[in-house]
């Protein structure tokens, strides 16, 4: 960048340098959102949980270091008996990114990670870990399981499409 490039940014007002600058919201296409939420269910859990609100690294942890415990966010929600802890904290966590506008998982992927932790959680244990209503949790799991990225998570959503949420 030369000298007269430099002088011509000093010159634009305070108003067209900020519109210059800001940057769409989201810029996460479709494809984009998809493989982003392929990689976090591959993805560890952690470090990622450990920023969740509420996060114990000791506890959880412990947790990880058993025998068949869940490694990957996939593993978690599919896995026959999850730790309802590390659901609750995905749930959190998931919440957090549904917000975080510089996050690949800003909004759609972020919102299909907190659903399937809620669903795992009443389909794995019978527990609600969300005051969402039950009509609400129907539309939540049926939008979440159309989303693309989220095939590996369709049969537990329909699972808890299919009754676990009348039963909790």
């Amino acid at each position: 960048m030369g000298a007269t490039d430099d002088s011509s940014m000093e010159q634009l007002s305070t108003e067209r340098l900020a519109k210059l600058l800001t940057l769409p919201a989201a810029g996460w296409n479709a494809g984009d959102q998809a493989a982003a939420l392929k990689h976090q269910l591959a993805a560890s859990l952690l470090p990622d949980l450990a920023a969740a609100p509420g996060a114990r690294v000791e506890s959880m942890s412990q947790i990880l270091g058993r025998p068949g415990s869940p490694q990957s966010f996939g593993e978690l929600f599919t896995t026959h008996a999850p730790p309802l802890e590390l659901l609750e904290l995905a749930k959190q966590w998931a919440r957090q990114l549904r917000k975080d506008t510089t996050s690949p998982l800003f909004e759609g992927p972020a919102t299909v990670l907190y659903y399937a932790a809620i669903a795992a959680a009443l389909v794995r244990h019978g527990k609600r870990i969300t005051s969402l209503s039950d009509q609400e949790l129907r539309e939540g799991f049926a939008w979440s399981a159309a989303q693309p990225g989220a095939e590996g998570l369709r049969t537990l959503f329909t699972e808890a499409m299919q009754g676990a949420v009348d039963r909790a």
